[in-house]
């Protein structure tokens, strides 16, 4: 094989590896384009508003709030109400460099947020609800095993 032949198979395959990484990139989708793409842009206005306002947050929650959590000694997971007067409020996910991930579920006009870190120890996970014409959280649960 001459080197003009050599040449023109070296540049054929290297335009058609940089051709391949192109479309794998732009075929990936973003994590707002995911968000989006799978909830009602009426839930993002309301997602933001439930963490950057504490008063509606409260609003928004129906108490007593559905949920589990595990027990710290059988590390079993067990029902709860939470009330509003010992409730903590939530702030805007962080994924801490990556150590956490997010997830959206639209199961039938339910928003299901699952929040998880890497190793699987802690989980989260929250069901939102559209009612009376306004989002809602109707459930929240949060996992944290022993190490």
């Amino acid at each position: 094989m001459g080197k003009k032949n050599k040449l023109k198979w070296t540049l054929l395959l290297l335009v058609l590896a940089f051709q391949a990484c192109n479309q794998k990139e732009s075929t990936t989708p973003t994590t707002k384009e995911v968000l989006t793409s799978e909830v009602p842009s009426s839930f993002l206005d309301f997602y933001q508003k439930f963490h950057s306002n504490p008063e509606f947050q409260m609003q928004q929650i129906i108490f007593p709030l559905d949920g589990h959590v595990v027990d710290e000694e059988t590390q079993q997971r067990m029902a709860i109400k939470w009330e509003k007067d010992s409730w903590t409020l939530h702030h805007t996910f962080d994924d801490h460099g990556g150590t956490f991930q997010r997830e959206f579920v639209n199961f039938d006009d339910i928003i299901i947020e699952k929040i998880s870190d890497r190793s699987g120890k802690f989980n989260m996970e929250r069901r939102f609800s559209p009612l009376n014409g306004s989002w809602h959280l109707i459930y929240y649960s949060q996992f944290k095993m022993d190490e």
